[in-house]
């Protein structure tokens, strides 16, 4: 919660589109011509019950024809069709006071009648929902519950699940983690076994809140991009607007305010085009909240003053709640302290009227610090102990063990699945092995059993041949000859038996092979689409280095990652009178470095375009302030950075080049090859455990050209000399090429890089920026 409105989902919904009104009207004239026929009507309401209707209002006089309808020919059934279509367009656009009275009049109908059962089941599910949305949390968990006692004696596990989840939501939003916790995991389960995926993504962005509500942002942020990417893979757009709503929440929480504005504005285009109020007063609650954290009171009083006229409107007490809370804080960030005491205090009234522990625990905060601003000390001591009891019960053990006691269940119980069809699948071969040994040792037998045989022949023969003596000589040598030939056949029969058995085997092992081979070849050829279309998105975040030339004679720029992707990047931001530029070095390369590398990006960008930084060591000292705060790579004892870099300002108007970094440094050489090797220096505070950097200054009257490279080049070993390439040696040709064009002496050197390097894998990543003065 957290103080803002995070989407709660209850229950699917596909895409809306919108209809033509000659349509509605058409569908009423149908109704109406209908007399008592009830095949008709009820092909009417299948047309009426397609959610891409949903969004259009003109479609509500159809409905309410459908029902009055219904009610003249006294067919049951088909009011309670009419009344839960009614009451669902109602409830998805936001209208819970509408949805409740339609919904209300289903619940009046005989619950004992088998056939009324399904849809006093669905009705008593919304009116959980709609009084959810409304602030009723007592009359949420009563209606839910009638709802699950319906499903189960229906035997309807979809709708079960469904409202389990539901009833999770009610829980999470009373702060009721534990009892939230078990409900949205039991839905979980049976969604899976239903290989239910929209309602697995529902779950997911469930869970996903509770690790919010807690305070873990990475647990939270991992589910909802789990549900994220069911959602995208059904396309089912509410979903994705209500999972980029809570995505944008935790990227505000982390401090990445541009990319969080651009998830809002998503969800509320998606909200838009639903047509739905109450969620479109959600995300702008939520985007009001996010320029309180950016400082700016002004938008968020405009952004939260809309929704909270949507909540009014609408009758939504829960959003209502939210919106007057974060009013206080935007009037206390502006320093208008009474009407921020005025906000909180009603927000205040309105969470404990929902009893919202989360709501009630940020008014008692916000008073207190609106009294302490004023200098009522004593008001303000105790709604601060009010504060503390409030955030206490929120962050019990309890509440914080049972999520993760009910995840480790969760994936304890998929791991046993797994190992079970493990060992199912060793059952088989272990049955199809000894079978295969059986029909093997059978054959032996049989081999065995007329080698005895032709054994006995053998001598029975020779006693035959005995008693015959001179007599049957020669029959007996010609029975003899027949009988060697007899048995030669035999064994080659069973030899060519054997052979067409081993020929089978190897036929079946040789298919297995090109099968595999060729799964190899497709994953291979994925992995490596998937590199290079990585590549593509990596260079595009690269600044174009051809809009240096306004500000430079000319410039050449070279980018050799090791792999598709690398971690070395270069970047600027230029305005008409200055240029700040940036080379930079990500700890690895190939898909762990290009992800330091987009962060370093994401990182400049907001030091100048949202914090205004302009100086150099100002812009530097941030990026490694970011860098510790995202833990993006380990420090030890000597400080070392997870990035070597250099950022440069020059001005139109001067000749001199303003620099500091990191390690990294770089090469002046005038046309006359004098050159100037320059390494910006920082300090290092050992006891503090920081690191601290200057601004440097570099005189470029004298025409030369600038050299921005990273130690791809100098780390580079020689396939012939067997050792690296060393910074000499690659200055050495720097110098000795200063007189070509640029664009050649950058050719140049790639050449010789690669004459260098040979056949040897290439060490690292290697970039080299170079400028004509």
């Amino acid at each position: 919660m957290k103080n803002r409105l995070s989407l709660f989902l209850l229950l699917s919904l596909q895409t809306i589109s919108l209809i033509s009104y000659s349509q509605a009207d058409s569908l009423i004239l149908a109704i109406r011509n209908s007399k008592n026929d009830t095949v008709k009507l009820n092909n009417i309401y299948n047309q009426l019950s397609s959610p891409k209707y949903i969004a259009d209002t003109s479609y509500d006089k159809a409905c309410i024809e459908f029902i009055q309808k219904a009610k003249s020919i006294k067919w049951t059934t088909g009011v309670l069709k009419g009344n839960s279509i009614t009451g669902t367009r109602f409830y998805y656009r936001g209208n819970f006071d509408n949805a409740i009275e339609y919904f209300n009049d289903n619940i009046s109908f005989d619950s004992s009648v088998t056939s009324n059962m399904p849809f006093l089941a669905n009705s008593h599910k919304m009116l959980a929902g709609s009084y959810f949305n409304k602030g009723e949390s007592e009359k949420a968990i009563s209606e839910a519950t009638r709802a699950i006692n319906l499903y189960k004696t229906l035997n309807d596990t979809v709708g079960w699940a469904k409202t389990i989840n539901l009833l999770g939501g009610i829980y999470w939003n009373l702060g009721k983690l534990d009892i939230a916790a078990q409900n949205i995991y039991k839905a979980l389960k049976l969604r899976e076994k239903m290989n239910d995926s929209l309602g697995v993504a529902h779950s997911y962005n469930n869970i996903g809140l509770i690790y919010d509500t807690q305070g873990k942002q990475d647990d939270a942020l991992k589910m909802y991009k789990k549900a994220l990417e069911i959602y995208e893979k059904l396309g089912n757009s509410v979903g994705i607007g209500r999972a980029s709503n809570n995505i944008a929440i935790i990227l505000k929480n982390k401090k990445q305010y541009t990319e969080s504005l651009q998830m809002f504005l998503k969800s509320y285009e998606i909200d838009l085009k639903r047509n739905n109020i109450d969620d479109q007063g959600k995300t702008l609650s939520n985007i009001g909240e996010l320029y309180i954290s950016i400082g700016n009171p002004e938008q968020s009083i405009s952004y939260l003053q809309k929704a909270k006229q949507i909540f009014e409107k609408n009758s939504n007490e829960n959003g209502l709640a939210a919106v007057l809370i974060n009013l206080g804080k935007a009037y206390l960030l502006k320093g208008n302290n009474y009407k921020a005491k005025e906000s909180f205090s009603k927000g205040l009234k309105l969470a404990q009227k929902l009893n919202s522990l989360e709501w009630q625990k940020e008014a008692h905060e916000g008073i207190y610090n609106s009294l302490k601003s004023i200098g009522d000390y004593s008001n303000a001591l105790n709604h601060f102990e009010k504060f503390k009891n409030y955030d206490d019960s929120l962050k019990s053990i309890s509440n914080l063990n049972t999520i993760d006691k009910l995840k480790i269940e969760y994936e304890t119980e998929k791991k046993e699945n797994q190992i079970k069809l493990l060992q199912k699948s060793n059952e088989v071969n272990r049955l199809r092995f000894e079978k295969q040994r059986n029909v093997n040792l059978l054959l032996i037998s049989i081999s065995i059993l007329i080698g005895v045989i032709l054994v006995i022949l053998y001598f029975y023969q020779r006693k035959l041949k005995k008693d015959k003596v001179l007599l049957q000589e020669m029959n007996s040598e010609i029975l003899i000859q027949k009988e060697e030939i007899e048995t030669q056949r035999d064994m080659l029969e069973v030899n060519f038996n054997e052979l067409n058995q081993h020929k089978m085997e190897l036929a079946k092992q040789t298919e297995k092979i090109e099968r595999q081979n060729n799964e190899l070849k497709y994953a291979n050829h994925r992995i490596t689409e998937g590199l290079e279309y990585a590549s593509m998105i990596q260079r595009s975040l690269f600044s174009n280095p051809k809009e240096l030339e306004a500000f430079f004679s000319n410039q050449s720029f070279l980018y050799l990652p090791k792999d598709y992707v690398g971690g070395d990047l270069y970047w600027h931001h230029v305005n008409d009178e200055r240029v700040i530029f940036s080379i930079a070095d990500c700890t690895g390369h190939g898909v762990a470095g290009a992800f330091m590398s987009i962060m370093a990006i994401s990182f400049l960008k907001d030091a100048i375009s949202i914090y205004n930084l302009e100086q150099p060591d100002e812009i530097a000292s941030y990026l490694y302030q970011q860098l510790i705060k995202s833990k993006t790579t380990p420090f030890d004892s000597n400080l070392i950075l997870g990035i070597d870099f250099i950022i440069c300002k020059f001005n139109k108007d001067s000749n001199t080049l303003i620099y500091s970094g990191n390690k990294l440094s770089f090469e002046y050489i005038d046309l006359s090859r004098n050159h100037v090797s320059v390494r910006p220096r920082r300090k290092v505070n050992k006891d503090l455990g920081t690191l601290y950097f200057e601004n440097h200054k570099l005189d470029i009257s004298n025409k030369g050209r600038l050299f921005f490279y990273t130690d791809g080049f100098p780390d580079q070993i020689s396939e012939v000399k067997h050792k690296k390439m060393g910074r000499n040696e690659f200055i050495s040709q720097l110098k000795n090429t200063i007189e070509l064009p640029i664009h050649l002496q950058v050719e140049h050197v790639n050449k010789f890089m690669q004459r260098w390097k040979g056949n040897y894998e290439q060490i690292d990543d290697a970039t080299l920026l170079a400028i004509e003065i």
